[in-house]
């Protein structure tokens, strides 16, 4: 081969009476010998134009295929006549193409040949790409990425990404789950609450999220997320994915928060959220640091010390086995402990730091107590292999909301904003995204 010859790049096609047909696509010129590791194969742009230009020949097929299909039945049916072509162009991964679509008439009625659906201005592949990337990433971010690894033309604007999610949020919506498990095993609901800068702060500066998580057995998980105000959609969502589980009991996990039960109760779960273990052992781990840290000056007071630190974690112990009594006990057996010594100043640390562990114990009290709390035997559950909290949505808050939406580049968002980007997230995370019908 010599370095001087002439390449190009064309489609052939061999038709049923032998005649072959040749569409020329690019030409490439003269492939020299690489001088550096650079000049290996295709540049980007040439390999965006090769994937255009084969996409229009590939469409060009298309439209005389369907100039065929017109005609033959305008020959077999009496009453259909071919009105016009009506050009169209649609932008696909692979380029915006251009077809003129035959249009017939059937006693005065107008129809097309291809299905009203494809009367939208882009491929469903291109719609499900540019909405995955919305939802991974900013939308100008999303749309640059795209223009940068396709030969795209049209529809990658921050604007139209924004419009496209909100399609496909709506289509999410109008989409019935199909898939409806038979399994009797447990069902596990963790709801958790995330926050995000509110754009309309009128009312309040940040907005809540609600994120939830079905999980039974070795089922795939299901997550579901909206903004908390938006109570009926919640409802829908949580009651969606419960739908799609089998018959198992459902077992719903919070932080006791008295809203977050009530939302559970709305979505239909028939017993109250099971506190999590996680919340409860920080607010213990809390009171526990401040006994560690109490300063002794004499042996006495380090003897008082030790005394509370060895009940904090006896208490830590028993709440970890669901006796929930063991906060009203330990407050009366470390109040001895926690008085001041005779030879002690009145402004020492130690004091200070008394002052600071009562107001944790009492919040700890506060929280056991709480007719929104269900403490359980956790160590039972840990044994029998159970869930002990919201540890599965507390992660999913993180990459659903939090890695999206993130509060440190300062977006802020609006209700409505929030939940159709929530929806096409969601509905990536549960390979749901592309049963939606594409709409017309």
């Amino acid at each position: 081969m010599c370095s001087s010859d002439l390449w190009s790049v064309c489609l052939l096609g061999e038709g049923v009476d032998g005649v072959t047909q040749r569409i020329d696509l690019l030409a490439l010129g003269a492939i020299p010998s690489p001088n550096d590791i650079d000049e290996i194969g295709v540049t980007q742009t040439t390999g965006r134009r090769l994937l255009s230009e084969l996409q229009q020949a590939v469409v060009t097929l298309q439209e005389a295929a369907l100039r065929a299909a017109a005609k033959e039945r305008t020959a077999t049916t009496s009453d259909l006549t071919l009105k016009d072509y009506r050009l169209r162009k649609v932008q696909t991964l692979f380029g915006t193409v251009s077809l003129r679509v035959p249009r017939l008439v059937n006693q005065g009625r107008i129809e097309s040949v291809l299905p009203t659906s494809c009367g939208a201005r882009s491929t469903r592949e291109f719609d499900d790409l540019r909405n995955k990337l919305s939802a991974w990433m900013s939308f100008r971010s999303a749309m640059a990425l795209l223009g940068e690894m396709y030969p795209v033309e049209d529809g990658k604007s921050a604007q139209t990404a924004m419009r496209q999610i909100a399609i496909a949020a709506e289509r999410q919506d109008n989409t019935p789950l199909c898939d409806v498990s038979l399994d009797d095993a447990r069902i596990a609901l963790p709801l958790d609450t995330t926050f995000v800068r509110a754009r309309d702060t009128d009312e309040h500066r940040s907005l809540e999220i609600l994120v939830g998580a079905v999980s039974q057995g070795a089922e795939p998980i299901r997550y579901f997320a909206a903004p908390f105000k938006q109570k009926d959609n919640c409802v829908r969502l949580g009651k969606a994915a419960l739908a799609a589980c089998g018959t198992g009991e459902i077992e719903a996990f919070s932080d006791s928060a008295r809203s977050v039960r009530a939302m559970a109760k709305s979505i239909g779960v028939p017993t109250k959220p099971i506190s999590d273990w996680f919340h409860l052992a920080m607010r213990i781990r809390h009171a526990i640091s401040v006994a560690d840290a109490l300063e002794a000056s004499t042996e006495p007071i380090a003897c008082a010390n030790e005394a509370v630190q060895a009940r904090l974690r006896v208490m830590r112990t028993e709440l970890w086995k669901g006796d929930i009594t063991t906060v009203a006990r330990t407050q009366r057996a470390i109040r001895p402990h926690l008085k001041k010594h005779s030879d002690e100043p009145h402004s020492s640390p130690r004091l200070k730091r008394i002052k600071k562990l009562r107001a944790a114990m009492k919040k700890l009290g506060t929280y056991v107590r709480n007719a929104d709390a269900r403490i359980v035997d956790y160590c039972t559950r840990k044994i029998e292999g159970k869930r002990l909290g919201t540890s599965l949505v507390e992660g999913a808050a993180e990459f659903i909301v939090n890695a999206r939406m993130a509060k440190s580049q300062h977006m802020r968002w609006t209700s409505k904003g929030a939940y159709n980007l929530l929806q096409v997230r969601t509905a990536n995370i549960n390979d749901r995204l592309g049963e939606a019908k594409h709409a017309a």
